[in-house]
């Protein structure tokens, strides 16, 4: 899980505490750097407090919430008359968590809370598709491959997932291969999934698309997810529903035979 804020310093050194050493924290100096890192970074969550001085920044927030809907946010903020006014406004605006300083922020509390609210539902999916098969592999393979096709910007290519199984590359691929499962189509497929997830939210250019699930080059983004979808990124919302995007990269996987 990677958390971007922009928080008073106070309330960084708690959220330091909060996201602890299993997870990566991302500190925003100001409202453009966090929407910088928000565009180029494969962050899961922005913390953020809307105080700025004697100021709300409301129209900030807001913002956030509609350029990047799919984006759980969270604000981290210490309750004020004016604070509890902007809190209305957002919420009929899609805000949907809110921890107050003092309250609700005790650390395992707060941890257990962001682990929580990630969206992996389309990566989900493609796992549901997946699941009898690799009911058949070890289960440090079963996590590697759940982790890949969740957060596929930690793996370059199949020796990535050998390696972080502790098998070599030859008995990874003899797993997947008796359960019918193609190891060479799997990172490609896993990025495509959650390219297709945030090209859904309007502030991310293709680019941004590309080097958040991975890539350095947006032209190797592209062509990937044309071997592995048939359509170029562009077209993919335009002429694939979610669930027939889902059931084609499910079949791209069982085909064994072919590589992508």
């Amino acid at each position: 899980m990677d958390v971007v804020c922009f928080v008073p310093p106070q309330l960084v050194g708690h959220l330091h505490v909060v996201v602890g050493e299993e997870h990566r924290l991302f500190i925003a100096s100001d409202w453009d750097s966090l929407g910088e890192l928000i565009r180029t970074e494969p962050v899961d969550i922005v913390v953020v407090d809307p105080r700025d001085g004697a100021i709300i920044r409301t129209a900030e927030v807001g913002a956030l919430l509609q350029q990047f809907p799919s984006l759980p946010l969270v604000i981290y903020t210490t309750l004020s008359p004016l604070v509890t006014q902007a809190l209305v406004s957002l919420a009929s605006a899609g805000l949907k968590t809110v921890v107050l300083r003092g309250f609700d922020d005790d650390a395992r509390r707060f941890r257990a809370l962001l682990e929580r609210l990630p969206e992996y539902e389309l990566s989900d999916q493609l796992l549901a598709l997946l699941r009898e098969p690799l009911k058949e592999v070890p289960v440090v393979m079963r996590r590697v491959i759940s982790r890949c096709v969740r957060s596929p910007h930690e793996f370059q290519d199949v020796n990535d997932l050998a390696r972080a199984t502790g098998f070599t590359r030859r008995t990874f691929d003899r797993w997947m291969e008796m359960v019918g499962v193609s190891s060479k189509s799997l990172v490609k497929v896993s990025r495509a999934v959650r390219a297709y997830h945030l090209m859904r939210d309007p502030g991310y250019r293709l680019a941004d698309v590309a080097r958040k699930v991975g890539y350095q080059e947006t032209r190797l983004f592209a062509r990937h997810v044309r071997q592995v979808t048939g359509l170029v990124p562009s077209a993919l919302r335009r002429q694939l529903a979610p669930d027939e995007f889902i059931a084609r990269l499910g079949l791209r996987l069982r085909s064994t035979d072919v590589e992508v």
